[in-house]
């Protein structure tokens, strides 16, 4: 009798007690930005991304910072009213029979009274002669072990980024895959990862 009231109640306990997530949500912001470039290319292999005018976007799509890079880098100077900002062009992988898409992977500084690091993966589409940026995934970077990959077929991007986005004592990063769906990546999978102690 007791060894039934007791199995009971644990049973009880067990369905009360909510599921215990190891490995909380990703600090990762994916939008789709649909920014149309007044320029005309007749292939996105025949973008000069190296010398392109980038934006990153906030979470409703619109531009934080306008970068005209040159050599496939960019700096503003330093102001007191609005710091400075340092864009640079990592890699650029283009996908699809007659290269359809650009997968463009950038990093992104910018200073005030402190410094915040960013990741930036964009995709790029044409449509009728015009590149259109239809979706950006951004995430923190400031800390080792941070990177951006795009392998295999069907392509898979890995990203590793820094949990959390307060600048003090980061102590995991997020390791996320996003699959390729034909058109923009969606995420497959997440797991933490202790952040390396040295670059």
């Amino acid at each position: 009798m007791f060894a039934l009231l007791w199995l009971l109640v644990s049973v009880f306990t067990s369905a009360q007690t909510p599921l215990q997530h190891s490995d909380p949500e990703p600090t990762v912001e994916a939008v789709i930005p649909d920014h149309v470039y007044a320029t005309t290319a007749k292939s996105l292999r025949y973008l000069d991304f190296r010398n392109l005018q980038f934006h990153v976007f906030d979470q409703q799509g619109k531009s934080l910072i306008t970068a005209k890079l040159l050599n496939g880098k960019y700096q503003s100077k330093w102001t007191v009213q609005k710091g400075s900002n340092w864009l640079r062009l990592d890699w650029v992988r283009f996908l699809g029979e007659e290269s359809e898409f650009a997968i463009v992977s950038l990093s992104w500084v910018t200073t005030g009274a402190s410094s915040s690091d960013f990741g930036v993966v964009q995709v790029f589409v044409l449509r009728e002669g015009h590149p259109v940026v239809v979706q950006q995934i951004l995430f923190n970077t400031r800390g080792c072990g941070t990177s951006s990959e795009l392998s295999g077929r069907p392509p898979l991007l890995s990203i590793k980024g820094v949990h959390g986005w307060e600048h003090c004592c980061p102590k995991m990063l997020d390791v996320i895959k996003f699959r390729w769906a034909g058109g923009s990546f969606q995420r497959l999978s997440h797991h933490s990862a202790p952040l390396p102690e040295t670059c």
